[in-house]
């Protein structure tokens, strides 16, 4: 090999080695929770649906602990409403900057069904108040 070909088939194998750490670099990116998506089809059904669609609504399950309200008093019940209240709250105030619309926030369960964009969803799924994704979708009735 010429000295030419040589600079140049090393300067290639410099150029490749600097743009694999370069990409690896991008890579090394933390992953979005799929595993808090328990809609059939996880994660990616729900992510092809939002860039598809635009949006895609959800139901959310805030990170909270509940009990039955048929087993506290009335000023439990009042307090764990409360609770609920507040976590939905923060929520949706950490998605502010986000393409969240048609939020509504349930009284008595710590759920919040929304519609979302793919980046929204992805935020979501980061959050640590956030247990649980599902698609909000009809069901067909089975009277059997």
């Amino acid at each position: 090999m010429e000295k030419t070909e040589m600079r140049n088939f090393l300067l290639t194998i410099v150029a490749l080695t600097v743009l694999s750490w370069v990409e690896m670099g991008f890579a090394g990116d933390s992953p979005v929770p799929a595993d808090k998506v328990s809609t059939p089809g996880g994660y990616d059904n729900l992510t092809y649906k939002a860039q598809r669609a635009g949006s895609v609504r959800i139901i959310v399950k805030v990170n909270v602990v509940v009990r039955p309200i048929g087993e506290l008093s009335q000023a439990e019940a009042a307090s764990q409403r409360d609770m609920i209240a507040q976590a939905q709250e923060a929520v949706l105030e950490k998605l502010s900057g986000h393409n969240v619309s048609n939020s509504y926030k349930y009284k008595f369960i710590p759920h919040i069904s929304m519609t979302v964009d793919k980046t929204a969803l992805d935020a979501l799924l980061a959050l640590p108040e956030v247990g649980k994704v599902e698609e909000d979708s009809a069901m067909p009735y089975n009277a059997n």
